[in-house]
Formats: structure tokens, C-alpha cells, sequence
């Protein structure tokens, strides 16, 4: 029994110590500017600003889209890191229950 309760203090100790959440300062803001304002109705009769207007559109558009699949990328690398921590977590915790039982 006082095995089990080192190890359950070491467990708790070293979680204590790990940080797991990622701050919001550590994602990188959108910088998709200028954003598209819609021209007054007289001015969209005119096919100069309308072809200005749908430029921005795509100029603003081809932006968002690289940013979110940089989103994905990162969103990604973090369930392989997280998977793979639960996988040494859970390795470490059989390999100290199996030398506890072996010991006993």
C-alpha cells in the first residue's frame, strides 16, 4: 500500500507541474485586412467598383482560408502530441503496476 501512495504522490506532483492549456496570446491573430465593405447602391452600378468589391471579396477569402487550414495544422500537431502523451501516461502506469504486483 505505501508503494501505491508514492506512486499516486508522484503522479499528482508531476501533474501539478505541467501546464496543459495554451493561452490565447499563443494563437496567432487574424491579420485579414483590409475587410470588404460593401459600396453604397449607386456605386455598385458602376462595374469598376464591383470588380474592386469582389476582389476584396477573394482577397479577404483566400486570407481566412490559409489562416484556418494553419489553424487545422496546429490543431492537428496537438492531438498527435496529446495522444501521444496519453500513451506514455498510460505506459508508465502499467509498467509501475506490473513491478508493483511483481513485487508484492
Amino acid at each position: 500500500m505505501k508503494r501505491f501512495s508514492l506512486v499516486a504522490a508522484l503522479m499528482l506532483g508531476a501533474a501539478s507541474t505541467v501546464t496543459f492549456a495554451q493561452s490565447p496570446g499563443d494563437v496567432p491573430a487574424i491579420k485579414c485586412e483590409p475587410k470588404p465593405v460593401l459600396p453604397g447602391s449607386a456605386l455598385m452600378q458602376d462595374k469598376m467598383v464591383v470588380k474592386r468589391f469582389q476582389g476584396d471579396i477573394d482577397n479577404y477569402k483566400k486570407c481566412m482560408n490559409e489562416y484556418l487550414e494553419a489553424r487545422k495544422v496546429a490543431m492537428k500537431a496537438n492531438e498527435v502530441a496529446a495522444n501521444k502523451a496519453i500513451e506514455d501516461y498510460n505506459a508508465l502506469m502499467k509498467s509501475l503496476n506490473d513491478q508493483q504486483k511483481a513485487q508484492q
